[in-house]
């Protein structure tokens, strides 16, 4: 969408001389070309989002909506902030200072998309790990994220700051106020890249934990609430440099008063976990939590003995024992047998078990090629009603209370209750 809009936008205002009207084209152009890829994916055989006509309940639908509810508040902050702020832009700098800020507005999006990928990725992933409740994984992302950030800004931030003229004269031609204001906002902008990424991952964040009052509240505060504050004082005190400085400000108010407010929350445990938003009784305490790494069919059988191990250690029942132990190795020997070999690359399977209740929980995760357990189960069983057909796979199911796959990513998550 990034890459059509830049270039049609381009090609209206040098060759076909469109003006604005070639500018509102490349826009609905790229929205377009954005929807049918996403349309595409939806459609393919991987995609964790292919629609199902037979899972259309009341019940889905309701939650479905209920988590879109953020995107409906991050619209509207979308639509009201220019409003607003377009309005004291006008006040104190005219169509000159207009002009500023759109090159800005349209660099930013370039230069914060790599940042945008990081959260969405971090959505999709905490979705995934709070259902698991896997704290440890959710710091990791955390971490990961922000080491991600980071190294991806960098390059935008240095290479803005460094050609700052050069990109104004780029989009401004003819009007030296313009052009010295697309410079000002050019050096603004290099202080927004990171912490405007960090703020939407963020967002998408709190989203993936299910943490919805809180998104909205984020939401509002980072796209509304202190772009008006930030813009409405330094305006007052700086004219039209005040409207690009805000924009960075705004930002960094964002996110740190966030942080202060979650390390507030005393109830919560370490600072980290504050700013996760995790309380003290998420997820599983460490002694009913195992976890190891397989790379070879050794390694498979040695895991199902310490998942045996661990389930007489903590009072499992013999028999919930016995089943854990013969599912992990017949799943872990399935993966490094069939799945570390199709390709001829490294992989590895990431094994975790939870002991809830009376319940033991296996969750394997690999990055081999695409492979459903559960579509592979009921293809089986609808073609053949020989008993000893893969027999492996009909004994997970027959030993397990629930077995339930998710592809997100390029990995498979599988996730059995015995």
């Amino acid at each position: 969408m990034l890459i059509e809009n830049v270039a049609v936008d381009f090609i209206a205002i040098t060759y076909m001389k469109d003006g604005i009207w070639g500018i509102g084209l490349a826009t609905g152009i790229g929205y377009n070309v954005a929807a049918l890829i996403m349309l595409a994916n939806f459609f393919r055989k991987r995609s964790a989002f292919r629609f199902s006509p037979k899972h259309v309940k009341p019940t889905v639908l309701f939650s479905v909506v209920k988590l879109g509810t953020p995107n409906l508040t991050r619209q509207g902050c979308r639509l009201i902030a220019p409003l607003t702020i377009n309005r004291m832009i006008l006040a104190v700098g005219g169509s000159a200072a207009m002009a500023a800020m759109s090159v800005l507005n349209t660099l930013l999006a370039i230069c914060t998309s790599p940042g945008n990928g990081v959260s969405r990725s971090v959505d999709l992933l905490a979705q995934i790990y709070h259902s698991e409740q896997d704290r440890p994984a959710l710091r990791r992302i955390a971490t990961e994220a922000m080491r991600l950030l980071i190294l991806m800004s960098a390059p935008f931030i240095v290479g803005v700051l460094i050609f700052a003229k050069p990109l104004a004269s780029f989009y401004i031609h003819g009007d030296p106020v313009a052009l010295k204001y697309t410079v000002i906002a050019m050096i603004c902008l290099s202080f927004t890249i990171l912490p405007n990424a960090a703020n939407f991952t963020v967002m998408d964040y709190l989203r993936g934990c299910r943490q919805l009052l809180p998104t909205h509240l984020y939401t509002f505060s980072h796209m509304l609430l202190w772009k008006l504050i930030a813009t409405f004082t330094l305006t007052r005190l700086f004219g039209v440099t005040g409207v690009f400085v805000a924009i960075p400000v705004a930002e960094f108010l964002t996110i740190g008063v966030y942080v202060l407010l979650t390390l507030m929350l005393k109830r919560n445990g370490t600072p980290m976990d504050r700013v996760l938003l995790l309380p003290k009784d998420f997820g599983h305490a460490a002694e009913d939590t195992l976890a190891f790494t397989v790379t070879t069919v050794e390694e498979a059988v040695q895991g199902s003995e310490k998942i045996g191990a661990f389930c007489k250690a903590r009072g499992v029942d013999e028999r919930r024992t016995l089943y854990a132990a013969l599912c992990s190795e017949e799943l872990l020997a399935n993966v490094v047998t069939h799945g570390f070999t199709k390709d001829h690359k490294a992989h590895s399977c990431d094994v975790r078990v939870m002991k809830e209740g009376e319940d033991v929980v296996l969750r394997i995760r690999d990055d081999c090629r695409y492979f459903n357990l559960k579509e592979r189960y009921e293809a089986i069983t609808a073609s053949t009603v020989d008993v000893t057909s893969h027999i492996g796979i009909r004994m997970v199911y027959a030993m397990a209370k629930d077995i339930r796959y998710v592809n997100l990513l390029d990995t498979n998550t599988l996730i059995i209750r015995i």
